[in-house]
């Protein structure tokens, strides 16, 4: 008798804790007005299919947005030339698609005008591929400015709703209007070009043909083309961050559309031009004048609108050559390397290195590596202290640019003697431009410049190896 009562008892309690969970989980979802702090029923007001949306129109007291289907992706028709934020319409189409009230203001639609629903702020309608539409109505923002009053045609009830919600359905053209100037990631960035009067055009290019097979640092793929006489070797360290800031330049304001007259903003002849391509489209940015002191007109190619950016990000466009050039003179790995020559003031060595293969049955080497013999001058030296000078070697660094004729009459002379690339032979000339520079000729060109100082202590580096 005594368990069948048990049993009872645990039935019951059974039965009561699945009610309980069932009225938990199936409970309207309850969250605060955020006007008085108290809990209300969230409301289902809005239940559209987004897959079945084909048209959404905006209308407020003096403007118009209409956005279309077009693919996968809704494109602003009614300001075809305009670009938006890529966000704008998905936002709204959102909103069409699932929409909750924070509670109920009235159960009919009297004293619309003390809603601001009598003329309402904005009409949003969407349209669906059945041909049937849905149409809302947004009033004024509640007293706390946290919500909307709102209501949908057909429904005499009124509303409020999110204050985010409520941005959308009173979208204007100032809304969403794209405020990057760009519309990519940096990665993506292949190619830069900037022209700026009085300057010499700057192109860097990461699908370029290297200027060298040999001379390349880690994973640099970047290769300045221009506007040296020939093309070398970016510095990565110093474009990414530079990609990053062309990516990140704004809009500061909007200022005309479809301007009839652009020379007085100053461009219908910029004075810089800015191209930049990525995921394979080219994007251009024109600058104009400035409007004062702190803003500057610009366009792009993908906009017929005249907009400003500030003046501070104008300037980090005014960019200098030689920062993002990688500065090594020739840096060649020592494994692409037999032998290398300098000759210079006290100096006539050839540093050599003879490679061997190891025994392949000698599990404890590295069987990838060959034996390697380090020599200067026929005699044999230390791997490490080898290594140490053909660091000096290829370490020097350009210093400036060259801005004259320098003769091609080397002091000290540095050849390099290759074992990979069709090219087996690099020279590398230090010709006098003055008493305290040496011109720099590669390929028979000398861009850059090096001190002297420098190049002395590479050769005195070279003379202590050989002791």
């Amino acid at each position: 008798m005594k368990k069948k009562k048990n049993l009872i008892i645990l039935a019951i309690v059974l039965i009561t804790l699945l009610g309980s969970y069932l009225y938990i989980n199936n409970k309207p979802k309850k969250q605060k007005d955020a006007d008085n702090g108290d809990d209300s029923t969230s409301i289902e007001i809005l239940k559209l299919n987004s897959d079945d949306i084909t048209k959404m129109t905006v209308s407020t007291k003096d403007e118009g947005l209409i956005f279309e289907k077009d693919g996968d992706d809704f494109k602003l028709t009614s300001h075809p030339d305009i670009l938006i934020d890529n966000g704008a319409a998905t936002n709204l189409l959102m909103s069409f698609s699932s929409l909750y009230a924070d509670k109920i203001v009235s159960e009919n639609s009297e004293g619309l005008e003390n809603y601001g629903l009598k003329k309402p702020a904005a009409t949003a309608v969407a349209t669906l591929k059945n041909g049937t539409s849905k149409t809302v109505y947004l009033g004024d923002k509640t007293p706390g400015g946290s919500s909307y009053y709102f209501m949908v045609n057909g429904d005499k009830k009124i509303y409020t709703i999110s204050s985010a919600d409520g941005d959308h359905f009173g979208y204007r053209l100032s809304d969403i209007r794209r405020k990057n100037v760009f519309s990519m990631e940096p990665a993506n960035i292949r190619y830069v070009k900037i022209l700026k009067d009085g300057n010499p055009l700057i192109e860097l290019n990461k699908d370029a043909k290297p200027p060298s097979e040999v001379e390349k640092t880690g994973d640099n793929s970047w290769v300045m083309e221009k506007p040296y006489s020939m093309a070398y070797y970016g510095d990565e360290s110093k474009i990414e961050p530079l990609l990053e800031s062309l990516v990140s330049l704004s809009v500061e304001d909007f200022v005309e559309d479809s301007p009839k007259d652009l020379a007085k903003y100053g461009l219908d002849k910029p004075h810089m031009q800015l191209t930049i391509k990525a995921d394979n489209t080219i994007y251009n940015l024109y600058i104009g004048a400035n409007k004062d002191e702190s803003s500057t007109y610009f366009m792009t190619d993908k906009s017929k609108s005249v907009y400003t950016m500030s003046s501070g990000s104008v300037a980090s466009l005014n960019v200098n050559p030689f920062d993002y050039l990688s500065k090594f003179a020739c840096i060649v790995s020592i494994d692409n390397v037999d032998k290398v020559h300098v000759e210079g003031p006290g100096v006539n060595s050839t540093l050599t290195l003879t490679r061997t293969k190891k025994d392949t049955k000698d599990k404890d080497k590295d069987e990838d590596k060959d034996n390697v013999t380090y020599k200067i001058d026929g005699k044999q030296v230390e791997e490490k202290a080898f290594k140490s000078t053909y660091q000096s070697i290829i370490g020097l660094l350009y210093e400036s640019e060259n801005d004259k004729q320098v003769p091609e009459n080397p002091e000290v002379k540095v050849t390099y003697t290759l074992n990979k690339g069709q090219t087996k032979e690099i020279t590398v000339n230090y010709c006098p431009y003055n008493d305290d520079f040496y011109a720099v000729y590669k390929n028979d060109k000398a861009d850059f410049l090096i001190s002297k100082s420098k190049v002395k202590n590479m050769l005195d580096d070279v003379s202590k190896l050989k002791e």
